[in-house]
This record gives C-alpha cells, structure tokens and sequence, in this order.
C-alpha cells in the first residue's frame, strides 16, 4: 500500500466527521431558535388560520415529529441537495 493512502483515508474520514458535526450543530441552532417556523412562514396571517390548518401545515413540514426524525429527514434531504421549497420551482 503507498504510504500516502492512509493519509488520504485518514484525512477524508476527519473531513466526514467534520462535516457531521457542523450538520448536527447547524440543526440544533435552527432547532433551538426562539422564532416559531409556522408563525414566521404565515406571518401577519396568523390569526386567521385555524388552529386545525397550523396543525395540517406542521404535519406536513414535519414538526410533529420527535427531534431525531426530523433531523434524520433534514440530513437525508441535505445528502440530496433538496435545500427548501421554492415557489414556482
């Protein structure tokens, strides 16, 4: 074996472990934010919803779910690049 593969190797597995650990960071950050996802999407609009249609809207998006799942989800749509939903796309 060259003596510069497990160099490589090792430095690839610190890149993924680095990689991971920024992903796990950036979801608690975004997980721990006092600024309610729903109320920041529906906006001025909020109390004319339902609280039957802000159910529907969180199930929807997810944030239903527990902790794990959603940041299970959240990386696995990060591993395929779906980054958002984007009007008319």
């Amino acid at each position: 074996m060259p003596p510069i593969l497990p160099f490589v190797l090792q430095k690839l597995l610190r890149l993924g472990l680095l990689l991971l650990a920024v992903a796990v960071f950036t979801f608690v950050l975004l997980s721990l934010s006092p600024i309610d996802p729903l109320q920041a999407y529906i906006g001025a609009d909020m109390m004319q919803i339902s609280p039957e249609q802000r159910e529907l809207i969180a199930e929807r998006w997810g944030l239903d779910q527990p902790i794990l799942v959603r940041f299970g989800d959240w990386l696995g749509q990060l591993m395929r690049g779906q980054l958002g939903h984007f009007p008319g796309v």
